[in-house]
């Protein structure tokens, strides 16, 4: 009868050490995290060196095109382009001496996704940047664009692109276009 509660006693114990040893790491890797710094919601453009200070002289225009789907098929889960892939290149394009300009295929407002795990400066300096959000909630229509306005054509990333991208023909035309003047 005593040797059954020594095993009982070893397994509670074994078990009692497993469960500290995951604590302890779990603290221990929750320590190497950064910390979230909740003043870079506040970030503004004029204030981030790399997009407001030496830059180049003016390069002429890039188009970023966006999605204007908000819902993935028929699965009814809401969808949009993705805010990080619009705000930095948004900003390394200006960085580089290229005013950006905004359309998407209905025009007007796009539906956006947010991932705010991944969230940074540049995405929240775009989100506090007037200019920037004019032109994304006035996006221009694909039908409207002319493509020797344009030095380069930059497709926005998010699934709302698989769905009104592939089979639009102002898109098409657009590369198609834009392809003959780069010969």
């Amino acid at each position: 009868m005593f040797k059954k509660y020594r095993i009982l006693k070893w397994i509670l114990n074994s078990i009692a050490i497993i469960v500290a040893i995951f604590v302890i790491l779990g603290i221990y890797v929750s320590s190497l995290l950064p910390a979230k710094d909740e003043t870079i919601a506040n970030s503004q453009a004029h204030n981030i060196d790399y997009i407001s200070k030496d830059l180049p002289a003016y390069r002429g225009k890039i188009l970023a095109v966006v999605t204007s789907t908000d819902t993935m098929g028929e699965s009814g889960k809401s969808t949009g382009y993705e805010l990080t892939e619009l705000a930095r290149a948004y900003y390394v394009f200006k960085a580089n001496g290229f005013e950006v300009d905004i359309a998407s295929p209905l025009g007007g407002r796009p539906p956006v996704v947010l991932d705010d795990d991944d969230m940074g400066i540049f995405d929240y300096a775009f989100l506090n940047d007037s200019i920037a959000q004019f032109k994304t909630n006035n996006s221009l229509l694909l039908n409207d664009i002319e493509p020797d306005t344009y030095e380069a054509i930059y497709f926005v990333g998010g699934k709302g692109a698989m769905f009104d991208f592939p089979n639009n023909s102002y898109i098409q035309a657009l590369i198609k276009d834009f392809n003959k003047k780069t010969r």
